[in-house]
């Protein structure tokens, strides 16, 4: 069953949202090195993203094999890691 125009016209923004807040948690952790969730959640002004955007965003760089959580809180770029 397909979507209709409009669901699908509202579903495509968020989508595209999203991958840009991934984009650029793994732009900032591989230009700042590694920072922990609430630096870089303040790094990148998440908090005017939306309930839940940031948690979201960086669980799915994760889930992509992007970025790395390198102790507790802490996560760096997968790239800069294996440089």
């Amino acid at each position: 069953m397909s979507l209709p125009p409009s669901a699908m016209a509202a579903a495509l923004p968020e989508e595209a949202d999203v991958e840009r807040e991934v984009r650029r948690i793994v732009n900032t952790l591989e230009t700042c090195g590694p920072l922990g969730r609430a630096t870089l959640r303040a790094q990148l002004e998440a908090a005017f993203w939306g309930p839940g955007r940031f948690s979201r965003a960086l669980d799915i760089a994760s889930q992509r094999g992007l970025v790395t959580q390198i102790s507790g809180r802490t996560y760096a770029s997968a790239r800069r890691r294996a440089a």
